[in-house]
């Protein structure tokens, strides 16, 4: 196992560290230059890196029989995008890079970027039935799991631990768990996706279940989902609205189903804190918004 610390090589040296984590860089925009920790084994990549904008593609590696050897790269800091078979995945901070080096990949930094980068030979990722392929490229993980493995990884580099420390072997298992997690997470909303009733009609349903809750909020449905809140948003956008605006309408219309013809402000008050507005104010500046010109009776 090799430890190195404040890492900050350039030009053929940077080259052979990123080549020993499983990349290649086909092009730099500038000198290259790559600075950083790294943790390895033959079996066990760990890094926290940073390195000028370039185009990397992962090396191809031939996977053993019984499982296949995946790379996973968090992104701490910077953008860019990453290309699949020609097709490309945008990624920002806290997106989760899965490559499956049997496939055809490309990474291109727009900007210099900051990664946790971890590789293993993974056999408990996969549940049975699921091919490799099943593995998401490009995904958006639990803001918690991300947190997780960055402090996990930061603790160890920033203590120096290695192999001869107390508990070292607990920490390595640790750091697998953890990334299976994340792998695990980014399966279940890559099913979720797949699924034949849509995500948008699934977010419908959780809408209807919990309209009533004031405390409900678009966020919340994303995290329901496991996916990022312009993930959902998409969903949404394929139907011409926005969750937020379909809150607000299950909302009302609820509201209004509850509202008298000539409604009493003790009536107004039910109502809203049945719908979920919570107070009268919120309720008649919701019913206002949606008929400016032509108030409710008895709400104005």
């Amino acid at each position: 196992m090799r430890i190195d610390h404040g890492l900050d090589t350039q030009d053929a040296a940077a080259r052979a560290l990123l080549a020993g984590l499983g990349w290649v860089v086909d092009e730099a925009a500038v000198p290259l230059r790559v600075g950083g920790d790294l943790l390895s084994t033959d079996s066990f990549a760990l890094a926290r890196l940073w390195h000028t904008p370039l185009l990397l593609r992962p090396v191809a590696k031939e996977a053993r029989p019984d499982n296949g050897r995946f790379t996973a790269t968090l992104i701490v800091e910077g953008r860019g995008v990453l290309t699949i078979d020609g097709a490309p995945h945008s990624f920002e901070p806290g997106t989760l890079l899965i490559y499956d080096r049997q496939l055809s990949e490309s990474m291109q930094a727009d900007a210099s970027i900051a990664a946790i980068h971890v590789s293993h030979w993974w056999t408990a990722i996969l549940r049975a039935g699921q091919r490799r392929e099943d593995v998401p490229v490009a995904s958006r993980p639990p803001a918690q799991l991300v947190g997780l493995l960055i402090a996990m990884v930061n603790t160890t580099f920033e203590q120096r631990l290695d192999e001869s420390d107390l508990g070292f072997a607990a920490w390595l298992a640790s750091i697998d768990s953890a990334v299976s997690s994340l792998l695990g997470s980014t399966l279940r909303a890559r099913a979720a996706l797949a699924s034949p009733v849509t995500l948008y009609e699934r977010a419908l349903a959780v809408i209807q279940e919990r309209h009533a809750d004031p405390a409900f909020t678009v966020a919340e449905l994303a995290e329901h989902f496991d996916v990022s809140k312009p993930w959902l948003h998409r969903a949404f956008a394929e139907q011409d609205t926005s969750p937020r605006r379909v809150l607000m309408d299950t909302r009302i219309a609820h509201a209004r189903a509850l509202l008298p013809l000539l409604p009493t402000p003790a009536a107004i008050a039910s109502a809203a804190e049945a719908s979920g507005f919570g107070t009268s104010r919120a309720l008649r500046r919701a019913l206002r918004a949606e008929e400016p010109h032509t108030p409710p009776a008895g709400v104005g």
